[in-house]
This record gives structure tokens, C-alpha cells and sequence, in this order.
């Protein structure tokens, strides 16, 4: 089913993703790499819990934050809808099975909310150093919504796009205040332990330039084979 709706929403929307540099990853997502190969930006056609809709999803993946998961999805990602002055918001468009004419409708739709809000808005967020600014400014509007939804962890994000953007003075603070929410008895938790070690090893590198771009270029190389993107993507 999702292959078959991947080559469907190829044939309305795969023109406009060619010329901006997208290209299909997996069944439901086109991705393209911005910031020297370091950055992904995202654009995915989820399913309704109960199937027979589709949300448009956009988002962002640092490649070198760490990651356990071979899901290109982050928590820096939100739903669009038909709606400015970004969209965002958990409208489903109907693709009812067997009903090629709602399909089509919605294609079309979907078409529209691309052009006028998706694509300029990963053209004026497309850089670490314009989505940190986003991210600190912290607008409903602006910010992707689940984002929002982070609370604490909004400072382990910001961290990896400071470190991204150069300024490793701020990303050490960020880094700082997501470490400082972990108690010692969380090392027993294994996500927590995972997290935590990967912390220590980022805050005890990243006063050595050299050293921290190890960590990163490691951390990335293993993102790009877990989420196997040389298959899709040109990368290095």
C-alpha cells in the first residue's frame, strides 16, 4: 500500500521534488541534504491511524545526532495543513480505497500546501544556523508542533544544531542543561544510560576541534548505514 501510494504521489508532486533537490527515500518520504551532507531535510506522507488518509509531514535529521533508530523521523518535524502561516496542524487528506477521484483531489491539494508553504519553508530553514534561531525564538507558529511538545528536551536539539552551526560555546550550554535533568539512578533506565553516555562523550570532546569532529563525523557515518541512505542518496 505505501509503495503504491509513493509512486501515485510521484506522479502529481515529483516533478516539484526533482527540481528542489528531493529524492524518494523508502516507501513515504523524499529527502534531500543540505550543510555539506550533514543535514536532512524531509518531506513524508503518514497514515491515519485508521488508514485511508494521509498527513504531510515535514522535518529535519542532523546526521550526526546520534541515533538507535533507523527511522528517519526526528522530533524536529510537524504537520501541515492548507492553513498560514505555516500550516501546521494534524489535517488529514482522504484517500479512500477504491476512490481515485478523492485521491486525486487530495493529491492535488497536498500539491498546493507543498508549493505554498513546504518548500519555502525548508528554503528559509535549510541551514543550521537559520533553524537554531527558529528553534530559540520558539514561535507556535513557526516552530514545527511537536517540537513543542518536547519540554525539557528541547535543549538536547538546540545543542546539535549549535554544534552544527560552529558555535560550540552554546551547544555546550545546551548540552549542559539536557545532562543536568538526568540523576545518577537514571543510568539504570537503558535509554537514559544511552543518552547520557552520549552526552559525556560530546561535552568531554567539544573543547578539542579536532576531537569533536571525530565524535560527529563518527556519529554521522553510523546514521547514514543505519538509515542506509546510500542507497537512495549520493553521500560521502
Amino acid at each position: 500500500m505505501a509503495q503504491a501510494f509513493n509512486k501515485f504521489a510521484k506522479k502529481y508532486i515529483g516533478d516539484i521534488m526533482e527540481k528542489e533537490g528531493f529524492v524518494p527515500y523508502k516507501t513515504t518520504y523524499f529527502i534531500r541534504l543540505t550543510e555539506n551532507n550533514r543535514l536532512v531535510q524531509f518531506i513524508s506522507f503518514s497514515s491515519g491511524a485508521s488508514g485511508g488518509c494521509r498527513y504531510l509531514e515535514v522535518g529535519y535529521l542532523p546526521l550526526f545526532m546520534k541515533h538507535a533508530s533507523n527511522t528517519i523521523s526526528s522530533e524536529i518535524h510537524g504537520r501541515m495543513k492548507d492553513r498560514p502561516p505555516c500550516g501546521w496542524g494534524s489535517f488529514c487528506w482522504k484517500f479512500p480505497k477504491g476512490d481515485m477521484k478523492t485521491a486525486e483531489e487530495s493529491m492535488i491539494e497536498i500539491k498546493n500546501v507543498i508549493i505554498k508553504y513546504t518548500i519555502p519553508y525548508l528554503n528559509r530553514y535549510c541551514t543550521f544556523e537559520s533553524i537554531l534561531e527558529m528553534l530559540e525564538e520558539d514561535k507556535p507558529d513557526v516552530v514545527p508542533e511537536v517540537y513543542n511538545a518536547l519540554s525539557r528536551g528541547k535543549s538536547h536539539h538546540k545543542g546539535y544544531f549549535a554544534m552544527g552551526a560552529g558555535d560550540y560555546k552554546k551547544a555546550e550550554k545546551y548540552f549542559k542543561e539536557s545532562y543536568s535533568r538526568f540523576k545518577p539512578e537514571n543510568r539504570i533506565k537503558e535509554i537514559s544510560r544511552w543518552i547520557m553516555e552520549e552526552l559525556e562523550e560530546i561535552l568531554d570532546a567539544i573543547h578539542d576541534n579536532d576531537k569533536i569532529e571525530q565524535v560527529m563525523e563518527k556519529n554521522r557515518q553510523h546514521t547514514i548505514e543505519l538509515m542506509k541512505l546510500r542507497k537512495y542518496i549520493t553521500i560521502n
